[in-house]
């Protein structure tokens, strides 16, 4: 009885699905790009230097169990499409998922990351292309806007 490596299993899967796995590749992009642009476009563009108001949070605990694991799969997705290799906005995801999610320190990391250039540029570009002002965001730690 011959043994076949577990490598060449995998080899001769992935050779034999490359088309589905295309597929599935694109419909992530193509949804990935959709969702985001749908929830920044939608996004208050006062959202980072407003104070969150009591009634913009879900009330009771099944609202804020449902939007924390909202939060969770979004962020989930978005980190599966930050990686190497993978199409798709990753980092915009996660900023979308900090968004939805209620836990302490939640403003100073969606701060963090809006003001990477990589994330701040596309999200105002497609505000722009949707007829939307840019984000405005509160001065940093120097004092500047950005």
């Amino acid at each position: 009885m011959m043994m076949v490596r577990r490598p060449q299993k995998m080899r001769d899967w992935l050779t034999h699905h490359v088309w589905q796995l295309t597929g599935l590749s694109v419909l992530f992009v193509v949804a990935g790009l959709a969702i985001a642009t749908i929830l920044i476009v939608r996004m208050p563009a006062d959202y980072f230097v407003r104070e969150p108001t009591a009634d913009a949070r879900a009330s009771g605990a099944v609202g804020r169990l449902l939007r924390n694991s909202l939060a969770i799969a979004l962020a989930l997705v978005g980190v599966v499409l930050s990686l190497p290799l993978v199409p798709g906005p990753g980092l915009l995801l996660v900023l979308i998922a900090l968004s939805l999610a209620d836990f302490p320190g939640k403003r100073r990391l969606e701060l963090r990351i809006i003001r990477n250039p990589v994330v701040l540029h596309p999200a105002n570009s497609l505000r722009a292309l949707c007829g939307h002002g840019p984000l405005q965001l509160p001065a940093n730690n120097r004092g500047e806007p950005r």
